[in-house]
């Protein structure tokens, strides 16, 4: 009998000689039937025990905790884990702090402190414009950060600088086919 619960509860009923446990007789198959359920019990609990971690828990338990924490980063089951972790264990309201939990969630941001105090300015370096899944983004910084603390959030958009240095012309502005939304969303 392969059953693990099997050899432990024989060890226990085997002293008080109420059951024969010998060859195939029912005391041996009622004791395997009830070993059979312990063992499919104990098993369910060591994989509810899995699931309940963030840190163990497979694709069923990692899903619950991104429903949960409306968290759904990118990334393999490993990459998720540690979304969900880092958001679990944020004990700090730091610019690093804030920066580790959207870097870990797939995030590329740029933050720092505002001329104002109690306020921080969180930009998305590389990106033109509004990135795509801001609301996401959003509600991602502002669960994390204490509401007293003023959020400014600063897009990136073609400057006359570069504006200038892409159209030296007017008819090369013309020629170029761009319309004036795909102009503001040049940043290089």
């Amino acid at each position: 009998m392969a059953y693990k619960s099997f050899e432990r509860m024989k060890s226990l009923l085997e002293p008080l000689r109420l059951y024969n446990f010998e060859g195939s007789g029912i005391g041996a198959s009622e004791l395997c039937a009830a070993a059979c359920a312990i063992d499919d019990f104990e098993g369910a609990l060591e994989k509810l025990a899995d699931e309940l971690s963030p840190l163990t828990a497979g694709e069923d338990g990692i899903s619950m905790y991104e429903d949960l924490l409306d968290l759904h980063p990118p990334g393999d089951l490993e990459a998720r884990r540690n979304a969900v972790t880092a958001l679990l264990g944020t004990r700090g309201t730091s610019l690093a702090d804030v920066r580790r939990l959207l870097t870990t969630c797939g995030i590329e941001v740029s933050v720092r402190e505002a001329t104002s105090p109690g306020k921080i300015e969180v930009s998305f370096p590389g990106v033109a414009g509004v990135p795509d899944e801001f609301d996401r983004i959003q509600a991602i910084i502002e669960r994390m950060l204490p509401c007293h603390i003023l959020i400014e959030y600063v897009y990136n958009y073609i400057t006359w600088k570069i504006f200038e240095r892409r159209f030296r012309t007017w008819s090369a502005l013309e020629s170029s086919g761009y319309s004036w939304q795909e102009i503001e969303l040049i940043i290089e």
